[in-house]
C-alpha cells in the first residue's frame, strides 16, 4: 500500500512538472513570435520585402500600439471595432474640413498579453457635396494577417441607411484567377459624432475584384453605386439624380 502511495506521488510530481516544462516552453515560443523583431516582425518583413526585420513595438491598448508604431502620441482614433481576433482602429488623418482623409489600423492581441500592429492604410479626397459616401479597398495581401480584404470610408449622405458591397468570388478548390459566385455582405455603418459616420465591409478572402458599392436610403432604394476593377482603389459613390 506505501509503495503504491509512494508511486502516485511521484506520478502526481513528474506530471505536475511535466506541465510546467510545457507552458514554460510555451510561454518561451510567445515571446519569441511577438517580441519587436521577433519571428512575427521577420515574417511581415519578409511578406513586405524590407531588406531587414522591423522591429513593431507592443502596446497595452489597441490604441497604444498604434501610437507606438505611427510615433504619434496625439492620434485618437475615431471609433473602435473587434475584428478577426483583433481590433480595427478608424482616425481622421487631417483636420481639414473640406477634405476627406480617413486611415485604418489593424491590431491584434500578442501572446505576451499586449496589442501588436499588424497593417493599416487611408484615402485622401475632396469633400464633393455630390457623394453618398466616399471608400477605399484594401486587399488581402500575402502573409499579412488580419479582416481582409476590407472597404471602407465616410458615410456622406444623411439619407444613407445601409451600404451593400458584392463582389465576385472563387469556386471552391479552383486554380482559376475568373471569379465565378459572387458574394454580397451589407456593411457595418458606426456613428463617431453627431452626424458623423463611418462603414466597413471585411470581405471573405476569396473575393475577387470587380466591386459594386450600393448606397441605400431607408425606403430600401438605391441612392447611389459604383463599382471598381482596382482592388486598391478609393474614390466616392455619387448619389442619383
Amino acid at each position: 500500500m506505501h509503495t503504491i502511495r509512494t508511486r502516485k506521488r511521484k506520478w502526481i510530481r513528474w506530471s505536475a512538472g511535466a506541465v510546467m516544462a510545457i507552458v514554460v516552453v510555451l510561454a518561451g515560443l510567445a515571446y519569441l513570435y511577438d517580441k519587436p523583431g521577433g519571428i512575427a516582425d521577420w515574417q511581415f518583413s519578409r511578406a513586405t520585402k524590407m531588406s531587414s526585420t522591423i522591429r513593431i513595438p507592443i502596446g497595452q491598448t489597441p490604441e497604444e500600439a498604434v501610437q507606438k508604431f505611427r510615433g504619434d502620441e496625439k492620434r485618437q482614433a475615431l471609433l473602435q471595432a473587434d475584428t478577426d481576433g483583433g481590433v480595427l482602429l478608424f482616425y481622421n488623418r487631417s483636420e481639414n474640413a473640406e477634405n476627406a482623409n480617413l486611415q485604418i489600423e489593424y491590431v491584434r492581441k500578442t501572446w505576451l498579453g499586449g496589442w501588436k500592429w499588424v497593417w493599416g492604410g487611408g484615402y485622401g479626397q475632396p469633400v464633393n457635396t455630390e457623394e453618398a459616401l466616399s471608400f477605399m479597398a484594401m486587399p488581402k495581401d500575402k502573409g499579412i494577417q488580419g479582416p481582409f480584404p476590407i472597404l471602407f470610408g465616410y458615410v456622406t449622405d444623411a439619407a444613407v441607411e445601409s451600404v451593400v458591397v458584392k463582389a465576385a468570388g472563387r469556386d471552391a478548390g479552383s486554380s482559376k484567377a475568373e471569379s465565378k459566385d459572387a458574394v454580397s455582405i451589407k456593411a457595418e455603418i458606426a456613428s463617431y459624432g453627431p452626424d458623423r459616420r463611418i462603414w466597413y465591409a471585411v470581405l471573405p478572402a476569396s473575393a475577387v475584384v470587380p466591386y459594386q458599392i450600393e448606397a441605400i436610403n431607408g425606403d430600401g432604394e438605391s441612392i447611389g453605386a459604383a463599382s471598381t476593377d482596382d482592388a486598391r482603389d478609393f474614390g466616392s459613390v455619387l448619389k442619383n439624380h
